[in-house]
């Protein structure tokens, strides 16, 4: 942490990673590589952009890391790293890529699922219930 706050930190050309990225992706410790990206989409649960990189680098993304997004390059889900402490990062290689950021909660998603089929469940059971009642069984006998 205390070199993200040194008055040399330079965070267009230094990336603090918390963590190595996995063995195939292993960019430069230092590099004069050139990255340029253009924003074709922003949306709430979306990003995308377009990446062209000189060499292996990688992609800074200046919003908050959550692990609920994920980042795919070319259509391929890659590992979305913890960068300088809270940004997001991505490993690009030399080229032109379409790069991705998605956000989705799975267990958000399982939840509903749940929820639903709790709701269906109970719903069911309740016309099934009256439908006893209808046919005249369930009811006390007199």
């Amino acid at each position: 942490m205390s070199n993200l706050l040194s008055t040399n930190f330079a965070p267009v050309e230094i990336v603090f990673l918390p963590e190595p990225f996995e063995a195939d992706f292993n960019p430069a410790l230092k590099t004069n590589a050139v990255v340029s990206v253009e924003v074709t989409s922003f949306e709430r649960h979306q990003i995308r952009c377009e990446a062209n990189a000189s060499a292996e680098s990688v992609l800074v993304i200046a919003q908050s890391y959550y692990p609920n997004w994920h980042a795919f390059v070319d259509g391929v889900e890659v590992p979305l790293m913890r960068a300088n402490h809270s940004f997001q990062a991505i490993p690009i290689s030399p080229g032109e890529h379409e790069v991705e950021l998605r956000y989705v909660d799975y267990s958000f998603k399982s939840g509903l699922g749940l929820n639903v089929a709790g709701l269906l469940a109970c719903l069911l059971i309740w016309v099934r219930s009256g439908r006893l009642r209808a046919d005249g069984e369930g009811t006390p006998a007199a």
